[in-house]
C-alpha cells in the first residue's frame, strides 16, 4: 500500500501516512480487501473504496469525520479509513448479529456444515435413515 493519502473534500492530498502502524490485511471479500492499521492509540479500519465496502466505509464513518481515503498508486486501488471508536464497534456488532439472524432464519439454507468422508457421509445417511423409520 503506497504512502499517501486524501480526505474526500480535497484536504490532505498526499499527506504522509507514516503515523499508521501494524497494518495488516484481515482478508479479500467478494474482491475488495480489508485492512485494519494504529494510528496512535486508535485502530483504523481501511475498507477498499468501491462497490460494497465503500458503502460499508460510509456507513461507519460519523457525519461529522472527514473520511480519509488511503491511496495504493502503484495498484490503482483507493481505501476509506474509518476510525474504531466505540460506537463504530457497537454498530459492527448489531450488524453482525442482523446477518446472523437473516442468513439463520432463511428457510433453506443449511445452517451447519459439515465436512465428512464419502464412509462419514454413508454412515450418517444409514442412521438418519435408521431413526426415520
Amino acid at each position: 500500500m503506497s504512502d499517501t493519502a486524501a480526505d474526500t473534500n480535497g484536504k490532505n492530498e498526499g499527506q504522509a501516512l507514516s503515523h499508521l502502524a501494524g497494518l495488516v490485511f484481515l482478508r479479500e471479500i467478494d474482491g475488495r480487501e480489508v485492512w485494519v492499521a494504529i494510528a496512535g492509540a486508535e485502530q483504523v479500519i481501511l475498507l477498499e473504496n468501491a462497490g460494497w465496502s465503500g458503502l460499508l466505509a460510509a456507513v461507519l464513518a460519523r457525519p461529522e469525520e472527514r473520511q480519509v481515503l488511503v491511496r495504493d498508486e502503484e495498484r490503482g486501488k483507493e481505501w476509506v479509513a474509518v476510525t474504531h471508536t466505540r460506537e463504530v464497534d457497537q454498530f459492527l456488532w448489531q450488524l453482525i448479529d442482523v446477518l446472523i439472524d437473516v442468513r439463520y432464519h432463511h428457510p433453506t439454507y443449511l445452517q451447519l456444515r459439515l465436512a465428512l468422508t464419502q464412509e462419514e457421509g454413508a454412515e450418517l445417511v444409514r442412521v438418519l435413515g435408521e431413526s426415520s423409520a
